[in-house]
């Protein structure tokens, strides 16, 4: 019971970081920041000129820490956390998954992207 009840509390927040992350790809934060349009540069080093380059900021940034770059991508990550820590309270699976479960959906996401 006190895992069922706990899964659909991660599932309301999976909601509020959906809505925030919809509120970043609108730009609707004062805090130009957090708006996905602008803080999409952070994966990139910038050149010279104040423009991303296609080298990444640091090492996995635009992979699996892209989650350290932006509020879009920690948004994500912490909806997909919510999802993936319900779906474990909820079947009985051991918690050692909530670590298999990302690597295995950034694995399957990474060879279909490319």
């Amino acid at each position: 019971m006190v895992y069922s009840i706990i899964s659909i509390v991660l599932l309301c927040f999976y909601g509020v970081f959906d809505a925030l992350k919809d509120k970043s790809e609108e730009g609707r934060f004062k805090n130009a920041n957090l708006n996905k349009s602008n803080s999409w540069r952070n994966k990139w080093q910038i050149d010279e000129f104040g423009d991303p380059t296609n080298k990444e900021r640091f090492f996995l940034s635009s992979t699996m820490l892209v989650f350290l770059t932006d509020f879009w991508h920690l948004m994500k990550f912490a909806q997909l956390r919510c999802l993936d820590a319900a779906f474990i309270l909820a079947t009985g699976w051991p918690i050692y998954w909530l670590f298999i479960i990302p690597i295995l959906r950034g694995l399957f996401f990474e060879l279909s992207h490319r």
